[in-house]
């Protein structure tokens, strides 16, 4: 489920929410919980570490509502405060619970069996990348990829204007990209030698 982009019946939702209407506040957890729990699983690698995180986020969210300058801002708000209940260690995060393999379920080429050892390697070279980059570099990448959200709440999220958002998604992009090539290359490196 990817997040809903700003619109009238966001905008409403939270008026309401903000008003101390339950069910606009069910309703915004309902709503987001998924993308959410799947940006924090992302970064713990942990469902139990993200189970509470989100938890949390939802908790400061709905206790600062008030706080919110437009409705229009909440996705980025919204994330803005996940990425902060992560930062502060709302749980320690061991590593292995989930495999980005899991997290991305890429639909799979069953009938052709090299093909789907090829994406298997790909998926497992992306998943070393990606835990190779920064946090920051992870998180821009996984808000704007897998959470879906626009570039305006990804700024909103890092509180920067746009374009640095935008700039930061490049310049994440080009060094997953090139750690990822870097390992395919020795992979490929190596075979070749005798």
């Amino acid at each position: 489920m990817d997040p809903p982009s700003p619109d009238a019946g966001l905008r409403s939702l939270v008026e309401r929410a903000r008003a101390g209407e339950p069910k606009a506040r069910a309703a915004l957890a309902e709503r987001f919980a998924d993308p959410v729990f799947r940006f924090l699983l992302f970064l713990s690698r942990d469902a139990d570490a993200a189970g509470d995180m989100a938890q949390e986020t939802f908790l400061r969210v709905f206790a600062r509502l008030a706080d919110l300058r437009s409705p229009d801002a909440f996705a980025g708000w919204l994330f803005a405060i996940a990425r902060s209940v992560r930062r502060e260690g709302a749980r320690d995060a061991r590593r292995g619970g989930i495999s980005l393999e899991e997290v991305l379920d890429p639909s799979r080429g069953e009938e052709d069996p090299a093909a789907t050892a090829e994406l298997r390697e790909d998926l497992d070279r992306l998943a070393r990348a990606l835990a190779a980059l920064g946090e920051r570099d992870r998180e821009v990448i996984h808000l704007f990829h897998y959470a879906g959200l626009p570039a305006d709440e990804v700024a909103r999220a890092f509180g920067v204007v746009p374009d640095s958002a935008r700039r930061m998604l490049r310049e994440a992009r080009g060094r997953l990209l090139g750690l990822f090539l870097e390992e395919k290359n020795q992979k490929i490196m190596r075979r070749d030698l005798p």
